[in-house]
């Protein structure tokens, strides 16, 4: 074992023999500069030890030794587009709200609770298809308790299932996010209206093991998705937490959570691997559009908040792309149109 003082942060952390000072700054959380993914190409990794300038990805820390690093100032003014102008849309959200009230049930009823609630869902709500409502065993075990508490109670659901039960109306938000090689940027909606309650945007943390996607995805091929997964995963999850700020409401409040991303940021995110990217035919491990439980990915919102991965494409032209040509709707026009998507990766769609 060694150890590594990173003098600037005030940070001490133990490492294994033989580890970089580059892999050294990643374990610490200090999110260091590394385009090139540590092959010593780029030159970005610059550290001070012992009063010279070296690449951090090109020292080893040897076996017993205490490491002094200092790290060099970087700019971390990065200017990143989150605005632009918008087309108006019918404002149809998955995320609906419904008053209800939950009937006692009568002598020989042969509906359990579950289904009493559904029906009178059902009722209120015409658009409700109860055959793809998933059952809640959690919730359905409390209904009983609830409806000797109140009568009256608002439900919060989606086409697949019920989020939540309150007494009060209260908020109700949605969360989008685009995940792209180089930066991510969030915005939070109000659930009720669609207005924009609030925009974040960072760099990508993933960029410390390499600036684009081929060097992540043999990053992962090498060492696993864990750490590819788990750093952008906290990411979106700390601009959640400033986002509801910003908006002045809570964690709890945001009931559905969209992320866009190019095919590598989706399969990354999710942890899958992206081996079937870089080999050829260069096909996605899954394109479909998924419906997930947020918390199971890291995001500290709503309980039963769903986490939705739009379509992938192809294995170069992602989720991102179809977030486009839902934006635009290149479909409904008439005319010959062509959709550019400039970022790290670019994408076009005639």
């Amino acid at each position: 074992m060694a150890w590594v003082k990173f003098v600037r942060e005030g940070i001490e952390i133990e490492v294994n023999a033989g580890m970089s000072v580059l892999e050294a700054e990643i374990r610490a959380g200090l999110r260091p500069d590394a385009p090139c993914g540590g092959l010593g190409k780029c030159g970005k990794c610059l550290v001070k030890i012992n009063g010279e300038v070296v690449k951090a990805c090109q020292v080893r820390i040897g076996e017993g030794e205490t490491c002094v690093v200092e790290t060099l100032d970087r700019a971390g003014n990065e200017k990143i587009l989150t605005d632009g102008f918008n087309r108006e849309v019918v404002f149809e959200p998955g995320l609906r709200m419904a008053q209800v009230e939950l009937e006692k049930a009568k002598t020989g009823e042969k509906r359990s609770d579950w289904q009493r609630l559904l029906d009178t869902l059902a009722e209120t709500d015409g658009e409700v298809e109860l055959g793809q409502m998933e059952v809640d065993l959690k919730l359905a075990g409390e209904l009983y308790g609830m409806r000797r508490d109140s009568d009256e109670w608002y439900v919060i659901y989606s086409r697949r299932r019920i989020l939540e039960m309150r007494k009060e109306a209260g908020r109700r938000c949605l969360a989008a996010f685009d995940i792209g090689t180089t930066t991510i940027a969030g915005y939070l909606l109000d659930g009720a209206d669609g207005r924009t309650l609030a925009v974040e945007s960072r760099m990508n943390p993933q960029v410390q093991y390499g600036a684009d996607v081929i060097m992540r995805a043999n990053y992962a091929l090498e060492h696993g998705t864990e750490a590819l997964s788990m750093c952008v995963r906290k990411a979106v999850n700390e601009m959640l937490g400033s986002l509801a700020e910003d908006a002045g409401i809570r964690r709890e409040d945001v009931f559905q959570v969209c992320v866009v991303g190019n095919t590598c940021m989706h399969h990354l995110f999710l942890g899958i691997s992206p081996a079937s990217l870089v080999h050829a035919p260069y096909t996605p491990a899954v394109s479909e559009r998924l419906v997930l439980n947020a918390g199971d990915y890291g995001l500290a919102v709503q309980a039963r908040a769903e986490l939705i991965m739009l379509s992938d494409i192809a294995g170069y032209v992602g989720a991102d792309t179809c977030g486009c040509l839902l934006a635009i709707r290149q479909d409904q026009q008439e005319e010959i149109s062509l959709m550019i998507d400039i970022g790290t990766n670019g994408e076009m769609v005639l």
